[in-house]
């Protein structure tokens, strides 16, 4: 990647590894009959960014009966920004069923200018 800072490779660096290992991580537990979540935000539109939902493992694991993808605002669980995100759920519906009870079936319900921007904050 052209013009980026070192630090930035680094910050790429360890967040691959990270992610390689949650994955290695979920399909282990999907294999052995465990339950596992794993959040992250729904797909950045931002240049620059690749959305991790969109690599083809995620595929993969939405073959299993086992596997439940969920998006959601993140206000209909008391946080203070609307915070639009995804949960892969393995063998976890009782999450999925308490969210969905939340808002606007785990939507945000509460109105135009409720929440303040969290657009720049990481």
């Amino acid at each position: 990647m052209p013009q980026v800072s070192c630090r930035f490779h680094e910050q790429l660096q360890v967040g691959s590894e990270l992610l390689l290992a949650t994955l290695w991580l979920a399909t282990e537990l999907l294999l052995a009959g465990g339950c596992f979540a794993l959040e992250h935000p729904i797909d950045s539109k931002r240049e620059g960014h690749m959305p991790i939902w969109s690599l083809p493992i995620f595929d993969r694991f939405k073959q299993s009966p086992a596997v439940q993808f969920l998006d959601f605002d993140q206000c209909v669980t008391e946080q203070a920004i609307v915070g639009p995100t995804t949960l892969m759920l393995v063998r976890l519906p009782e999450v999925a069923t308490a969210i969905k009870k939340r808002g606007h079936h785990g939507r945000c319900n509460h109105g135009y200018g409720a929440h303040t921007s969290s657009r720049g904050k990481n």
